[in-house]
């Protein structure tokens, strides 16, 4: 295995760690296979670390856009309302009253507290999709795990520097901000449960 570069050649090191990562992505790609196939038998074409990368980007951009697509549901009614939407129309209720009243039968109201609905609660996937901090978050602990490997020397501080920095830069994302996600609680409502 090659030497590591200086420490001090920031971009030297990043593109160690994206081989790195690539390399491990390549590596259980592979023993996935073995598992699933017997030696010799393999009925595939084996990718490259990159086309391996090419391949996830495009699989995480699709599935972003249909997640996003898939959103804005509308949520389809069982019941038949229009007979007693008509009752209301034709009854002699002020219109203004009337349409309040179509609102709450429609569902386009609360019935508590009478006000429209708000947008709901997206899920963690939702949240992925449109924000990269989550999944950058997640990559730190790997990150800083081949940043110890490979300089056992450097400080645990220039260490976890050293992989903010490189997180950021990969998933494009300001450093500071994912300083502040990180050192936020785990608890904090703007923190994915995962």
């Amino acid at each position: 295995m090659p030497k590591p570069p200086r420490w001090l050649d920031e971009d030297a090191v990043f593109e160690w760690v994206e081989q790195e990562i690539d390399q491990a992505e390549y590596d259980s790609v592979m023993e996935d296979a073995q598992r699933e196939y017997p030696e010799d038998y393999f009925p595939f074409r084996i990718n490259t670390p990159q086309e391996i990368a090419i391949n996830k980007a495009v699989h995480e951009a699709t599935t972003r856009r249909s997640i996003v697509r898939e959103g804005q549901w509308v949520r389809a009614r069982t019941v038949n309302l229009e007979p007693l939407v008509q009752f209301v129309l034709n009854s002699n209720l002020p219109p203004a009253i009337g349409k309040l009243v179509i609102e709450f039968l429609r569902g386009q109201r609360n019935l508590k507290t009478g006000n429209k609905p708000g947008r709901r609660k997206m899920t963690d996937d939702e949240r992925r999709a449109i924000n990269p901090i989550h999944d950058a978050a997640d990559d730190v602990p790997f990150i800083k795990a081949i940043l110890k490997n490979d300089w056992p020397n450097q400080t645990p501080e220039d260490i976890r520097d050293r992989a903010l920095a490189i997180t950021a830069k990969r998933h494009r994302v300001k450093e500071e901000t994912l300083a502040r996600y990180l050192n936020s609680s785990k608890r904090h409502r703007r923190r994915l449960s995962r």
